[in-house]
C-alpha cells in the first residue's frame, strides 16, 4: 500500500528521490552570498559611526572647527546617527536589488503543462 504522496515517486522509479545536485550548490552560493552581505553590514554598522563619532568629534568639530566640547558631543552624535541610517538604507536598497536578478520562480499553473 502506497500513499497518494509516495504513488507518483515510486511511478517515476529510484532515480526520482535523487536531490539535484546542481540546484542545491547553487542555494548553498546564494546562501553564502547573503551571510557575507549580512556580516559586512553588521560590521559596517558597528564599526564606521564608532569610529565616525570620535573622528569628527576631536579633528573635525573641536580641532578643525574649534567648537567648545559640549556642543562638539552633539554634533558627532548626529554624524554617527546619519551614517547608522545611510549605511541601513544601503543594506535594505542591496536587498531589495539582489533578490530581484531576474530568476523568477516558476508558478503552479505553469509546471503543469
Amino acid at each position: 500500500y502506497l500513499s497518494a504522496m509516495q504513488k507518483p515517486l515510486a511511478a517515476a522509479g529510484p532515480g526520482a528521490l535523487q536531490p539535484d545536485v546542481q540546484a542545491i550548490r547553487q542555494q548553498q552560493q546564494q546562501l553564502g552570498t547573503v551571510a557575507k552581505v549580512l556580516i559586512s553590514f553588521s560590521l559596517l554598522l558597528i564599526v564606521l559611526p564608532i569610529t565616525l563619532y570620535f573622528i569628527t568629534k576631536s579633528l573635525l568639530f573641536e580641532g578643525f572647527l574649534s567648537i567648545a566640547p559640549r556642543q562638539s558631543y552633539i554634533y558627532a552624535a548626529i554624524v554617527a546617527v546619519v551614517t547608522v541610517h545611510i549605511i541601513l538604507a544601503g543594506f535594505v536598497f542591496f536587498a531589495f536589488w539582489e533578490g530581484g536578478t531576474g530568476k523568477e520562480v516558476p508558478d503552479a499553473a505553469a509546471k503543469q503543462d
